[in-house]
């Protein structure tokens, strides 16, 4: 990743907070971040400029502004607007979301409550859908210890979410985007230790404002028996909750 020219998203939600948090979740150079709040402006963009986006990122939401209702245009354009929606909702009730969600044909949901554990993979898997399966790379929440070795440096983590390729870590000080690591890891009902280099593909620092300080990083080395364990971990957990995807 990285050789490919930056994805144009662009981010609509009428809370400024978010917007930046949004903004410095995806501050990597893989992406190029456009924010409005909404209303005239969104409309503006996506007329102007349709065919310059990669996808689009919407609050379910936002309020009519000054009696345009964004979510409406969306509808209303959606066979012209091809790129894929990613749709932010917050703790609301689910008939809410569904009814707000109709004919939008969002490619996803994702709730605002766990942005920094999941919107990065959420994204990469939209706007890079060929750098990997995403059926493969499922991911479950954990709260499971880590060890992170940085050079001679050794120190804990807590997984908060893993996949068969990856896995957010909850970390006070990670080191930055693009530099590698080293993890260790035991699963339950799997005897073995994992070990593996890992690529920081992303960085929350609370120096930098971040509310939950952690990495996202790409498991680089890991055998194959390994990748399958983690896959089998994975699904049985989901499996749990009743929240397998469909094929």
């Amino acid at each position: 990743m990285g050789t490919e020219e930056p994805k144009n998203i662009l981010v609509i939600d009428e809370s400024q907070a978010l917007r930046e948090a949004i903004q410095e979740i995806l501050s990597h150079r893989d992406f190029r971040i456009i924010a409005t709040a909404g209303g005239a402006e969104a409309r503006a963009l996506l007329e102007s400029r349709v065919g310059e986006f990669d996808l689009i990122i919407v609050n379910l939401h936002l309020p009519a502004s000054a009696g345009f209702d964004v979510l409406e245009w969306i509808r209303a354009e959606r066979s012209r607007l091809t790129m894929p929606i990613l749709a932010l909702t917050g703790p609301t009730k689910m008939a809410v979301t569904v009814e707000r969600l109709r004919g939008i044909e969002a490619a996803g949901v994702q709730d605002t409550r766990t942005l920094w554990d999941q919107l990065q993979y959420r994204v990469r898997g939209l706007v890079f859908p060929s750098a990997g399966n995403q059926r493969a790379a499922i991911r479950v929440a954990s709260g499971l210890p880590v060890n992170c070795g940085l050079g001679s440096t050794w120190v804990q983590g807590i997984i908060g979410n893993i996949s068969r390729v990856g896995m957010f870590v909850k970390l006070e000080a990670p080191p930055g985007a693009g530099q590698q690591v080293r993890l260790q890891f035991i699963l339950p009902g799997i005897p073995r230790l994992f070990e593996a280099a890992a690529r920081v593909v992303w960085s929350a620092r609370r120096d930098q404002g971040a509310v939950v300080p952690g990495m996202g990083v790409e498991i680089l080395d890991l055998d194959e028996a390994g990748l399958s364990q983690i896959n089998a971990f994975v699904r049985m957990q989901l499996e749990k909750f009743d929240r397998i995807p469909a094929d």
